[in-house]
């Protein structure tokens, strides 16, 4: 007899660059894949954040107290275009 598959719902949640936790999380995600640039890091998001004077943050995807996806963000606000959230890069 075979089981029904019922795929787990991953959780979203959206970290602070002050979440050293999160941080660490994300940073420890991005380093086990090959397929990630610099602008996925926090350090880049820190950066951006600091220089441009904008609130960067994380949508962190976990599955079973595990990170299994990530969306850097950057919450810009400008005269011209307002406010707007953007991926980082």
């Amino acid at each position: 007899m075979s089981m029904p598959f019922v795929p787990e719902t991953p959780s979203v949640t959206a970290a602070r660059l002050d979440d050293h936790a999160a941080m660490d999380k994300a940073a420890q995600f991005l380093a086990g894949r090959g397929d990630t640039t610099p602008f996925h890091r926090p350090e880049w998001l820190a950066a951006v954040a600091a220089a441009c004077g904008q609130k960067g943050l994380y949508l962190i995807a976990e599955r079973a107290g595990r990170v299994c996806g990530l969306v850097p963000i950057t919450e810009m606000r400008s005269a011209l275009f307002g406010k707007a959230l953007a991926s980082s890069g």
